[in-house]
């Protein structure tokens, strides 16, 4: 008997000191759930991401001579379902939009460039695994101005790019 009382007294102690006793309703802040981002729809576009993207030159859309063009990659900024787009490619930043079918330009914007000021659009098309673009150059050096394309192809690394359209 006298390990059944010591039993008894370590299970009332043990029990005051989890709380027992009468029970409280938890407070509302312990019930409310978090919010937690739910992914968007299949049908959503949705092309953000990285794209090691390769570069040519268009050799019969070249007025300016010894042009040449390098790989690096095109980091795609965009929130799914939204127009907006941001190309970040070589350290400059393309902002513009894009259409439920992954068709996309950007408007011909002016950046200066340690060797002259060029005028760059870019027009081109996603598709579930990457893109394909135009990069139409303007070049101004002094009084000289001349002109050619570049193509871009870049694959997207990680999940594929959702067209919806």
């Amino acid at each position: 008997m006298p390990c059944f009382r010591h039993t008894l007294v370590f299970v009332t102690v043990l029990a005051g000191a989890c709380g027992g006793g009468a029970a409280t309703a938890p407070s509302p802040a312990a019930t409310t759930p978090t919010a937690t981002p739910t992914p968007p729809p299949a049908n959503v576009l949705s092309v953000g991401g990285t794209y090691p993207t390769r570069a040519q030159v268009v050799a019969d859309r070249n007025t300016c001579g010894n042009v040449t063009a390098q790989d690096n990659p095109t980091i795609v900024t965009h929130a799914a379902g939204s127009s907006a787009i941001v190309l970040d490619h070589a350290g400059s930043a393309y902002r513009g939009s894009v259409d439920t079918a992954g068709r996309f330009t950007t408007p011909a914007a002016t950046y200066p460039f340690p060797d002259a000021e060029y005028t760059i659009a870019i027009s081109g098309r996603f598709s579930t695994t990457g893109f394909e673009a135009t990069v139409e150059l303007t070049r101004r050096t002094g009084s000289t101005t001349c002109a050619y394309a570049v193509g871009w192809s870049g694959t997207k690394q990680g999940s594929p790019n959702t067209i919806p359209g």
